[in-house]
């Protein structure tokens, strides 16, 4: 999936908790990513991941 997918689950999240929140769920999903490119492609994975 494309980062635009991505950002708009941090961007959710981000408004609606705190990017502390944000945070804590990249790391119990495994997620390094420091910042996901909106054009960028990303395995499906990670998106599952996040969700």
């Amino acid at each position: 999936m494309y980062g635009l997918v991505n950002r708009a689950i941090e961007e959710l999240v981000c408004t609606t908790w705190s990017e502390e929140i944000w945070e804590s769920i990249k790391e119990e999903a495994g997620i390094d990513i420091e910042a996901f490119i909106r054009l960028e492609s990303y395995t499906d994975e990670v998106t599952y991941k996040l969700v």
